[in-house]
């Protein structure tokens, strides 16, 4: 059980935490079109796009009493399966690059993130897609009545990288919080205010694409490396669809 001392000093810290990401805010703070916003995939979360979340409420919209195995969520994190972002490019042969690994650098740096307890795909066990099914339809229902208030204590801004391809076009790809940006965009949210992540500060640009860390090191030919960056831009989410699920 949580102390009282406890979240009263987590509630302080992330108070204090608030002040610095309102000053850094010019800098890292930015609104977006939700429709520029994808996973670490490519699956938007626009309307025209197919992401398994979204999907999955529509199914909980039309029969609240759904078996979570009969769900689109069930079918992702049971089925797809990529070994690499690679295997959702046109050039796999030419790619060594390692699951949640990009051209320009890694998403996480902190701990290894492990496929078989990941919400990003699977496979994952019967127990934990049930669990994650249920903390999601949780989270919907509590949205819908609180909306978005990253500024209050036991909240957070939603996170990701920003990609700039060589006309100028912009995609948002979210690395934490794709439950909540889902259901906001399921619920007919246009705009949002997100934060870059502190791994990615500064935007990851097509035109540097020489510099990307990988594709220094020798992992990934140039022209692979920007058929994966263009990937977020020409596809929406049924290229995962489609991807033995």
């Amino acid at each position: 059980m949580i102390s009282s001392k406890y979240i009263t000093f987590a509630r302080l810290r992330f108070y204090i935490g608030n002040v610095y990401r309102f000053v850094s805010g010019v800098k890292y703070q930015k609104r977006i079109n939700i429709n520029q916003a994808c996973t670490i995939f490519g699956s938007s979360f626009c309307d025209n796009g197919w992401h398994h979340i979204r999907e999955t409420l529509k199914e909980y919209d039309g029969n609240p009493s759904i078996d979570y195995r009969d769900t689109t969520m069930y079918h992702f994190m049971k089925y797809f399966c990529p070994k690499s972002i690679c295997d959702l490019s046109n050039n796999k042969k030419k790619c060594n690059l390692s699951l949640f690994e990009y051209p320009w650098g890694k998403i996480y740096t902190t701990k290894s993130k492990d496929p078989l307890i990941s919400r990003f795909c699977g496979p994952s066990s019967d127990e934990f897609i049930q669990d994650q099914y249920n903390r999601t339809i949780n989270l919907y229902n509590e949205l819908k009545k609180t909306s978005y208030k990253p500024w209050k204590f036991g909240n957070q801004f939603i996170e990701g990288m920003l990609l700039i391809n060589r006309f100028g076009e912009k995609r948002f790809v979210v690395l934490q919080g794709n439950h909540r940006m889902a259901i906001f965009s399921h619920l007919g949210m246009k705009t949002i205010n997100i934060r870059l992540s502190k791994l990615y500060r500064s935007p990851i640009k097509e035109s540097d694409v020489l510099s990307w860390v990988n594709v220094k090191r020798g992992l990934i030919s140039v022209e692979s490396a920007k058929n994966i960056f263009n990937l977020f831009f020409k596809e929406n989410g049924f290229h995962i669809k489609a991807f033995k699920i």
